[in-house]
């Protein structure tokens, strides 16, 4: 006997503005981890298959990190980060597909959890992304904290994120000692804008919602999957329709 999926469609719209009020709601709980993120992205690399070999393969390597979430695009179904476009993740989401023979370039996944006022976690992923033009960005930067806008310059002017200090460079003390100076050289004056400063538009197309129960941990789980562009246009509706189903804790 087979048994058919319970499935319910819901508007983009809605979805996207339930998580802006969760997170409303985590924020005005000060729960510490309501500004932040974690965004998966993946490494691809090409390995020789043996040593005596010519042969090459590729391996996919998973890579998080904790980044600041900075907006949601309840209409466009979109989150938008501030990343360094010379950092690792940038570079990883940028990858092609067709240097390694793999599959997964341009695939993210974002991760929040917060426990203030209730446990709540939300995993939203996709396969496409774009970014900010420099105009909004330029814009947008005026809002940064200053020692955000002071780590950028220091990625141009000093050494690249993510790159290894040097102890010829002072190591760690070194790297505070010149942030220092940069935060009292730029005490009194804006600092410039930095073009490696630029806004992530992630297109997400799959929600996963946790609801922890702390009394008998049958947690409500719902998966959101966006229906295709073509059903989509099909039904000419204002919001995009999105497959909602209940699954087992």
């Amino acid at each position: 006997m087979s048994d058919t999926a319970l499935s319910i469609y819901v508007n983009q719209k809605d979805i996207f503005s339930h998580f802006q009020k969760d997170w409303t709601s985590a924020k005005d709980a000060n729960d510490p981890n309501a500004p932040f993120c974690t965004l998966a992205t993946v490494l691809q690399q090409r390995t020789h298959t043996n040593d005596d070999s010519n042969d090459i393969s590729s391996i996919t390597i998973p890579r998080t990190r904790t980044v600041t979430l900075r907006e949601v695009d309840a209409e466009k179904g979109s989150i938008v980060l501030y990343i360094n476009k010379e950092s690792p993740k940038y570079a990883q989401l940028q990858q092609s597909t067709d240097d390694v023979g793999g599959s997964c370039g341009g695939a993210f996944e974002i991760l929040t959890f917060w426990t203030s006022p209730a446990m709540i976690q939300y995993r939203l992923s996709g396969t496409s992304w774009s970014t900010l033009d420099q105009d909004t960005m330029k814009d947008r930067w005026r809002f940064k904290p200053k020692t955000s806008q002071l780590l950028d310059y220091y990625y141009i002017h000093h050494q690249a994120q993510s790159s290894v200090l040097n102890s010829s460079g002072g190591g760690r003390e070194g790297f505070v000692k010149t942030m220092t100076n940069l935060t009292e050289e730029f005490a009194n004056k804006d600092v410039p804008f930095q073009p490696v400063a630029t806004g992530l538009i992630l297109h997400v197309t799959e929600i996963e919602e946790w609801r922890g129960s702390v009394t008998n941990r049958l947690h409500e789980r719902y998966l959101y999957k966006r229906k295709t562009t073509l059903e989509s246009c099909k039904e000419k509706e204002d919001s995009p329709k999105w497959q909602k189903q209940v699954l087992v804790p």
